[in-house]
């Protein structure tokens, strides 16, 4: 009888140059990916940011031609709920020839005011919420000064991404 044992070689590795490689190659691994996920971060952040964007110019879009189709009429009341971005939290209308109204956030309307030009008469406030190259708007055919009599700015609140608002035709006499 053979009363040998068998023990396994131990076989050591005198090139460790395939642990380098393979780690190198999983490294490399590694930032591909990382770099593959920051690459779609970004194009998805850039299209959101486009989608506030489109939902901005809808509003005002969409506000204009609803003003346009009552404007054309004789008279009317018209609510209407308009889709606003998040980061709006109210559509202001003003009149920046004039004071604000007593009764009205006085910072609020000194804010509005400093930035527009001189045919603009709505805005998203806070200033800057909207992504879009201006947060100030010219809306055609509103009598500003009367939708502005009691309060200047005359803001509407957004609510989970909605504006609710009245517009209102009245036929007065003499124009």
């Amino acid at each position: 009888m053979n009363n040998k044992l068998a023990v396994f070689e131990s076989r050591t590795f005198s090139n460790k140059r395939g642990y380098l490689e393979l780690s190198f190659g999983m490294i490399v691994s590694i930032i591909l990916i990382i770099a593959f996920l920051g690459v779609a971060s970004y194009a998805i952040i850039k299209f959101l940011d486009l989608n506030k964007d489109v939902t901005s110019h809808q509003l005002v879009n969409n506000l204009q031609s609803y003003v346009d189709e009552l404007w054309q009429g004789s008279q009317g009341s018209v609510p209407q709920v308009l889709t606003a971005p998040k980061d709006v939290t109210f559509v202001c209308f003003f009149d920046s020839s004039s004071e604000a109204r007593p009764g009205t956030n006085r910072r609020m309307y000194e804010e509005i005011k400093d930035g527009a030009q001189h045919n603009e008469n709505m805005a998203f406030y806070p200033i800057g919420s909207s992504q879009t190259d201006s947060s100030y708007f010219e809306i055609r055919h509103i009598n500003i000064t009367k939708t502005t009599t009691i309060k200047n700015p005359y803001c509407f609140e957004n609510v989970e991404g909605k504006i609710h608002i009245t517009l209102e035709k009245k036929f007065e006499n003499g124009g």
